[in-house]
This record gives structure tokens, C-alpha cells and sequence, in this order.
């Protein structure tokens, strides 16, 4: 099945660059089938974590001059926007095209997406950082994806809390564990552990 699987994989989603697959290090029958379709290991790789949020420590203490919020997705369109652009350093100024407009109301319309997962640090001016949460109730684990805090308010300690006020409200939701895609110090700092490693391999097209 698996195999039937990747064949229709190769058949429907490449494009003209090829096809990339991320699999799991330890999944030695995966890489082998891989393999076996002529799909070449990739330097890029992800470094998954995990945190046990049944035993985690999710205390923090929040900058006096912030205070946490829910994302509200039909009015905060504009600054979730602009806090993703300015939080991962985009160069330039902000695009305000329709395009560009559409694509982050698709994000804030996706399924699934609880808006009391998805927590903003805000200020007078405005949102100074954000942290998505995701969790679907028919599992036991939750996900983070984006974190960001814009430049000018880093190291006030913004994305810990937002990232533990998360994982307490996704514990509070029946969530057991969390994963976030990262091997950033950040995140061993405040709980997360070495879960997996997952390398990727790529499929070029055959001429």
C-alpha cells in the first residue's frame, strides 16, 4: 500500500523542480523505499520537539506594559499581518497587495483554527509578538506554528509567555503533549525536548 501510495505521489505532485519528501531517520523502511524510487537524501533536514504537558512547568509572568489576547480573525487581519512580517524580518515595506491580503485571510480562515489558540502580546501600539497554537480534540497532542516577536520587543520575554499561556490552554483542552518543528535553544529553554529527527530526500523528474 505504501508503495502504491508513493507512486501516486511521484505521478500527481511534482512539478518542474521535482518532488521533496521529509521522512522520519528512524523510519529505515521508508528511506528504503525511497531509495528504491531513485529519491536522493537532501541536505535540509527538521529537528522536532516535544513537550509533556502533563508534567511541564507553564508558569511565566508576563511585561507589565503587555497583556495577552485572543487572535480575532475577522478584525485583526492588518496587524497579524504586519506582526509576521516584521516578527520574521522581511525586508521592505509590508505588502498590502490583494494577493498577498487573500492568502493571510485563507490563513485565518483555516480549518481547525481556535481562535483562544491563537494568543497576541499587545501594547498601546499595537501587537508586539504572536503564537499560534493548533489542536484537534479526536487526538492527544497539540502543535506550535508561528511564533514571532517583532524586533523592537525581544527579549522581554513576550514569546515565553505566549508560548506557555498556549500549551496551558491547549492542556486545558485535553492535549497531552506538544510539538513544535525547531531546534532552537528557545524552546529546550522553556520545556520542549528532542523528539525526532527528519531528513528529506528529493525526487527529480526524469528526463
Amino acid at each position: 500500500m505504501e508503495e502504491q501510495l508513493l507512486e501516486y505521489v511521484i505521478a500527481n505532485f511534482q512539478d518542474k523542480t521535482g518532488l521533496g519528501i521529509a521522512v522520519n531517520d528512524a523510519n529505515e523502511a521508508g528511506i528504503a523505499l525511497l531509495e528504491k524510487y531513485n529519491f536522493e537524501i537532501a541536505q535540509q533536514s527538521e529537528q522536532v520537539l516535544a513537550c509533556d504537558l502533563e508534567n511541564a512547568d507553564l508558569h511565566y509572568e508576563l511585561h507589565p506594559d503587555f497583556q495577552l489576547h485572543n487572535l480575532q480573525p475577522e478584525n485583526d487581519l492588518y496587524e497579524h499581518h504586519e506582526v509576521l512580517w516584521e516578527g520574521f524580518e522581511n525586508e521592505g515595506p509590508l505588502p498590502l497587495d490583494e494577493k498577498t491580503l487573500n492568502v493571510q485571510k485563507r490563513m485565518l480562515t483555516a480549518p481547525h483554527l481556535d481562535s483562544s489558540l491563537h494568543i497576541v502580546a499587545k501594547n498601546q501600539a499595537g501587537f508586539a509578538a504572536y503564537c499560534g497554537g493548533w489542536y484537534d480534540k479526536t487526538t492527544d497532542y497539540a502543535y506550535i506554528e508561528p511564533l514571532c516577536t517583532k524586533p523592537a520587543y525581544r527579549k522581554l520575554g513576550l514569546g515565553k509567555a505566549l508560548v506557555l499561556e498556549t500549551l496551558h490552554r491547549c492542556g486545558l483542552m485535553g492535549a497531552k503533549k506538544a510539538y513544535v518543528i525547531s531546534d532552537d535553544s528557545f524552546y529546550k529553554n522553556i520545556g520542549f525536548e528532542e523528539h525526532s529527527h527528519f531528513s528529506f530526500y528529493w525526487y527529480k523528474p526524469q528526463v
